[in-house]
Formats: structure tokens, C-alpha cells, sequence
């Protein structure tokens, strides 16, 4: 129950980011397919990888822990990705935001 927890906030977290990241592309419509693109994508292999991962116990009374915790690990993993394009600098070239102007 507490990596349940724990898993929530992070996803409740990792939605807010992607919102703000969205409303930083606003005006970019490629970009923001892009993203969305991207982000149904993760969510998606998330559940699948989580599933193989808690597949060895499956039925057991540590499935769900097994499950949360994988779930905790890539949400903090795409955490870091996402506030990567949220706080990216001027000259990086993999950041999706347009350049900040002085």
C-alpha cells in the first residue's frame, strides 16, 4: 500500500509536468503530437513492463509490491525526461522548446 502511495504521487506529478510542457509548446502543433505521441507510447510499455517484471509472482502476496515498484522506477526515469525538456538550455539540441529569448 505505501508504494501504491508513492507511485500516485509520482504519477500525479509526472501529469503535471507533461502539462506544463504542453502549455510550453502552445502554438506548436507538431511538438505537441510529438509529446503526446510519446507520452501514450510510455504509458503504455510502463503497464506492459511492469507486468513482465511482477510476472514471477504473480498470484503472490508480493505482486503488487513487485508491480509498484517497477512502476516507481520508470516514473521517476520519465520524470527526469520530462523536466529535462521543461528546464532545457539555449544550444541544447534535443530540446523540443524553442529557444528562450534574452
Amino acid at each position: 500500500m505505501c508504494f501504491a502511495g508513492q507511485f500516485a504521487k509520482l504519477d500525479r506529478q509526472l501529469n503535471t509536468d507533461y502539462v506544463a510542457l504542453t502549455r510550453k509548446l502552445s502554438g506548436d502543433a507538431r511538438a505537441i503530437e510529438l509529446i503526446r505521441e510519446s507520452e501514450r507510447a510510455w504509458v503504455d510499455y510502463r503497464g506492459k513492463e511492469c507486468t513482465v517484471e511482477a510476472y514471477p509472482t504473480e498470484g503472490g502476496s508480493v505482486q503488487p509490491t513487485v508491480e509498484s515498484m517497477c512502476l516507481i522506477a520508470l516514473t521517476k526515469d520519465r520524470l527526469k525526461i520530462i523536466d529535462g525538456q521543461l528546464n532545457c538550455s539555449g544550444g541544447d539540441l534535443t530540446c523540443i522548446l524553442p529557444p528562450r529569448q534574452p
